[in-house]
């Protein structure tokens, strides 16, 4: 949502996007459908992917609904998150075993628009390969507990010396 807002929003001066979306996604509501995105801004739904279970679903693989969501050319291309548009440095910081969705993959796809659109601000994505989705220890979706703590005390400097160098621009 960070990334979102910030492309949205140029009195925000830079953005940190934990285990982040390159895309806005269908929300996910009571019913399934018809489906709906999960933002909306001035009443109208922000453009968004729906979930793809083509080839099935299952509750025990939300990653692979996720990723199998992340084919479609068409949707994702409408959907995608404009963070050319923020006015500012942007931080990314992803488990590459996260099990919940591809954030890293998107953290890629975030850092490539970055580079086609020729963004002007520095960007950085930081990969952590043995955590999951939330970076820590106590509440764990992939990743082994070492690789959550570490990634944990690692981010929270990173996202520090961040901020210190937003608030000194």
């Amino acid at each position: 949502m960070g990334l979102l807002l910030a492309s949205r929003k140029p009195q925000i001066s830079g953005v940190v996007g934990t285990a982040p979306s390159s895309v806005v996604w269908q929300g996910i509501p009571k019913t399934f459908w018809p489906p709906r995105s999960s933002w909306s801004l001035g009443g109208q739904p922000v453009p968004f992917v729906p979930y793809d279970s083509s080839k099935g679903f299952s509750l025990n693989d939300i990653f692979g609904l996720y990723k199998q969501s992340l084919s479609q050319k068409e949707p994702v291309q409408k959907a995608s998150i404009e963070v050319e548009k923020i006015n500012g440095p942007i931080l990314l910081l992803s488990g590459v075993q996260d099990t919940l969705w591809p954030s890293a993959e998107m953290g890629d796809m975030i850092c490539q628009r970055l580079k086609e659109k020729e963004f002007k601000y520095r960007y950085e994505h930081v990969k952590y390969p043995d955590a999951g989705h939330t970076l820590n220890e106590y509440y764990m979706l992939g990743g082994n507990y070492d690789g959550n703590k570490q990634a944990r005390l690692e981010s929270t400097k990173k996202i520090a010396e961040f901020l210190k160098v937003i608030e000194a621009e």
